[in-house]
């Protein structure tokens, strides 16, 4: 009787243990996340008073809160983060902003002469990693010129204007896979 009486507080100090280890890492996710959002929240007011860091940490710990309680948040999705090099990222978003412009001047011209025509196309992705075809998708997105249209697994279709003359569709399969490129030095396999 004894013996079993151990066995059931063993078991239940490991299940215990196991819960307080998951509720240690969502601390720990809600107090990066308030602390990652109240910079936002001060940088983009451009004030650092008590008021402005009061405010947002008040607002980051309820965008926190709804999107852990909200918005899904698979075991798979977080090995998918896990394994993303983020430091690799860290000149993305500023090679993405200057390839937008580039692209700008070439669909203004389009559209100014009256040239541009719409086509689909479907790509296959070399990306393993979901969240990475994600931000491939929005990137593709942001450019213009160009609409993802649905995300498969590997697959992507893809909205583009192009001049009347040639397919343009070397123009968007250069555009993903130098998009493309850049995110695979995220990856954990390299």
């Amino acid at each position: 009787m004894r013996f079993s009486f151990l066995l059931v507080q063993r078991k239940s100090a490991n299940a215990i243990t196991k819960h307080m280890k998951g509720c240690v890492h969502t601390m720990k996710r809600i107090i990066f996340l308030t602390t990652a959002l109240t910079i936002v929240w001060v940088i983009l007011m451009e004030s650092f008073s008590w008021q402005n860091i009061a405010i947002g940490v008040i607002l980051g710990i309820i965008i926190s809160r709804f999107s852990s309680k909200y918005l899904p948040n698979t075991k798979e999705r977080a090995e998918d983060i896990e394994r993303i090099k983020f430091y690799k990222l860290i000149t993305y978003p500023f090679w993405l902003i200057g390839k937008a412009f580039k692209d700008a001047f070439f669909i203004m011209r389009l559209i100014v002469t009256d040239g541009a025509k719409c086509n689909i196309v479907k790509e296959q992705l070399g990306l393993d990693n979901e969240v990475l075809r994600t931000i491939l998708a929005d990137s593709v997105t942001l450019t213009p010129g160009t609409i993802c249209l649905e995300l498969n697994d590997k697959e992507i279709t893809i909205l583009y204007m192009s001049d009347g003359k040639t397919s343009g569709l070397s123009g968007v399969n250069e555009n993903l896979r130098s998009i493309e490129k850049k995110l695979q030095k995220a990856e954990a396999g390299e």
